[in-house]
């Protein structure tokens, strides 16, 4: 079949199976497809196909919802199950602040009153009701008029066991990335499905957050039901042939050793119209084995130096910029990639894996909003109070006594002083250098991030901007990457005991890492392995064992990857 043949055929499948989604009848249906297949943009057929209508979207990963809401551009249409649920909270309930660091609090709060109570997240996000942890958690959030990701979505769904009118009616329903929801919210979802017509789309190839009790067997479950009219597109519009090559043949082995022993099959093909030009340009993944994450830095820069300004130029376009190129790995090595390319690169930016801690500007931000915040005044607390007199404290508000009447004067005077300077110097007709000086004297351990975070900007300071002829580069770590794409993308750490962590013991969460960086690759893939971190002897000057080559690139075809060897600093130009 010659190319023309190939691309009619191709164009008239998707475009076909497409429609046949957006105009099938049916008010439940079920998308299970690969990355890059285009589900953006059949939620965007399907809601303008509706124009006028009450619409909700909702999926896990914040970033999702900004890409939708860029594509898609329906107003107050898409939002994280958290969000939606903080929502509905607000008009049955009243005011309520959505905090992530709130079950740090309670879950000291339970130490300090004396109680063995944990893992509260776990048994919200399990539905695990027959214990205290629940009921001790939601009656401490009461008191801090605070919710956490969990319980806003646990309260709500409580709400809605009792009255379904709970929940808005809907014209369309779209729920996006299933394999990443626990039972709670799968439990959610199926009193929600009686609120709209409902369309529920994934992948169990791309399950990667185990830590928050999600599973891909829910997914494997519905599709299994017959309750859903299922589809299934399979070409991909973002990756290149070798990407898409590379994970078929990867899932094929891993299904042949024993792994991904239920998943769900499905067809997966490059999308040669939008395809061929980038397939021809980079017909191969490069493998670097380099000596150290030095070398690694020093590899990845001039690799980044020779992207051409084509590219540089497409990863910008207007309503589908990505990054120009996107570094993929653990948190250490990204950090010290980030040291070495930032000396070199402007755009840059490391989005670490978030961490869920609380400090004294959440404190303020809390209490510039409501001076009596017991949340912000339990900070407060935390962070500069001797145990024992904390103990006392937390003790005091099982009564409902707010936390201000609990602590001392002086630290509340002091804390109101500064306070009072916060607000203003993030005004500008009250920001002067004075106040700043005096904010240092109150607080000379914490002034300097203070002043960074609440100071007034103008908007020229708030705006930034890139420069949109040179790559932006953007680091993150294997879960961090969901939701992302970029045109040259690097996958580090590529070793048996990083990724997998044990070769013998490979865990299907592991296989999905790989599968959703991988296919994060819009031009071209780089596998970078270090044979080790930042010296190969010890101090005794004895060599350490280097770093194996991962078992994850031996299931990648060798036609399909060009071998660069074993590079040392000095060879890299």
């Amino acid at each position: 079949m010659n190319l023309d043949k190939l691309f009619k055929k191709q164009q008239l499948e998707r475009d076909s199976l497409t429609e046949e989604i957006i105009k099938s009848p049916k008010t439940k249906k079920l998308i299970v497809s690969g990355p890059g297949t285009g589900k953006t943009y059949i939620f965007d057929k399907i809601i303008k196909r509706q124009s006028g209508g009450r619409y909700l979207v909702l999926t896990f990963i914040r970033r999702l919802i900004d890409d939708i809401d860029r594509k898609i551009q329906i107003e107050n249409t898409c939002k994280t199950f958290h969000e939606f649920a903080k929502g509905i909270l607000h008009s049955q309930k009243g005011s309520f602040d959505l905090q992530p660091f709130l079950s740090e609090i309670i879950q000291r709060d339970a130490v300090l009153l004396g109680l063995d109570l944990c893992n509260f997240d776990t048994k919200f996000q399990e539905l695990d009701e027959y214990g205290p942890e629940i009921p001790f958690y939601l009656r401490r959030g009461d008191y801090y008029q605070t919710v956490s990701f969990n319980d806003s979505v646990y309260r709500v769904y409580k709400l809605a066991q009792i009255n379904e009118e709970t929940l808005p009616r809907f014209d369309q329903i779209i729920v996006d990335e299933y394999q990443d929801f626990n039972r709670l919210e799968i439990e959610f979802i199926k009193i929600l499905e009686k609120r709209g017509a409902i369309l529920i789309a994934g992948d169990d190839d791309q399950a990667l957050y185990d830590g928050r009790s999600a599973s891909s067997k829910y997914i494997k479950e519905l599709y299994k039901s017959g309750s859903y009219k299922l589809f299934t597109p399979k070409y991909c519009s973002r990756c290149t042939k070798v990407i898409v090559d590379s994970v078929n043949t990867f899932i094929n082995k891993v299904q042949e050793d024993g792994y991904f022993s239920d998943r769900i099959s499905k067809d997966y093909e490059c999308y040669l119209p939008d395809k061929a030009k980038d397939s021809d340009k980079y017909p191969k993944i490069d493998f670097a084995e380099c000596s150290t994450i030095k070398t690694v830095a020093k590899y990845i820069l001039s690799q980044v130096k020779k992207i051409d300004n084509q590219d540089i130029e497409e990863s910008f376009r207007e309503n589908e910029e990505y990054s120009t190129a996107l570094i993929i790995g653990p948190a250490h090595y990204l950090k010290v990639v980030y040291e070495e390319l930032s000396k070199a690169l402007k755009n840059i930016q490391f989005n670490p894996s978030e961490q869920v801690l609380f400090s004294i500007v959440d404190a303020y931000r809390l209490l510039m909003f409501d001076e009596f915040s017991n949340l912000g005044w339990r900070i407060i607390a935390e962070l500069l109070l001797d145990e024992s007199v904390l103990i006392n404290v937390i003790t005091g508000t099982e009564n409902d006594v707010k936390i201000i009447d609990l602590l001392p004067s002086k630290i509340v005077n002091h804390h109101r002083a500064i306070l009072e300077l916060l607000v203003n110097i993030s005004k500008e007709d009250t920001y002067n250098d004075k106040q700043l000086k005096e904010l240092k004297k109150l607080s000379p351990g914490n002034s300097d991030e203070l002043i960074e975070v609440f100071k007034f900007k103008t908007k020229a300071q708030e705006l930034g901007g890139k420069d949109k002829t040179k790559p932006s580069v953007l680091l993150t770590s294997y879960k961090g990457a969901k939701g992302l794409s970029g045109g040259h993308v690097f996958l580090l750490g590529i070793h048996n005991k990083s990724l997998p962590k044990n070769k013998n013991q490979i865990s299907d969460v592991e296989i999905s890492q790989f599968l959703v960086a991988v296919t994060r690759t819009r031009k071209k893939l780089y596998l970078v392995n270090n044979r080790w971190y930042i010296n190969p002897m010890t101090k005794d000057k004895k060599f350490m064992n280097s770093n194996e080559r991962s078992i994850f690139i031996d299931w990648v075809p060798n036609g399909l990857i060009n071998n660069l060897g074993y590079l040392k600093s000095e060879d890299i130009a």
